[in-house]
């Protein structure tokens, strides 16, 4: 499973995230902990230098949310937490608080109408 996100997904290409998804399928998912370690080594994929594969993991997650919930509702919660520990913890970010915020006004704007009041 390490390779499949750490190495199969590092230039994204759609043949590799169709790769990918068909092989976390094939994982046994009765086994404890395979949700946990999927959702380990997606996160582990997009950091420390491989931002490029992002994009291939959420590709992946998406792939495999119709049959695999749990695995989507992991990772969009690891996400979560990692954004708010930064958010709480800003000097380890390299990343200005207002870019941050703007960006988190562009996301919670999208679709939505928000008034101004």
């Amino acid at each position: 499973m390490k390779h499949l996100f750490l190495t199969r997904l590092h230039d994204g290409s759609a043949a590799d995230v169709a790769f990918v998804s068909k092989q976390l399928q094939r994982l046994d998912w009765n086994a404890v902990g395979t949700g946990a370690m999927v959702t380990k080594y997606a996160l582990k994929a997009c950091r420390k230098g491989r931002y490029s594969a992002t994009r291939a993991v959420a590709d992946v997650t998406a792939a495999i949310k119709r049959p695999r919930p749990e695995v989507a509702a992991r990772v969009v919660d690891a996400v979560t937490e990692e954004i708010m520990w930064s958010m709480e913890h800003p000097a380890s970010g390299l990343v200005p608080t207002g870019a941050v915020f703007e960006h988190l006004h562009r996301f919670l704007d999208l679709w939505h109408e928000i008034s101004e009041e």
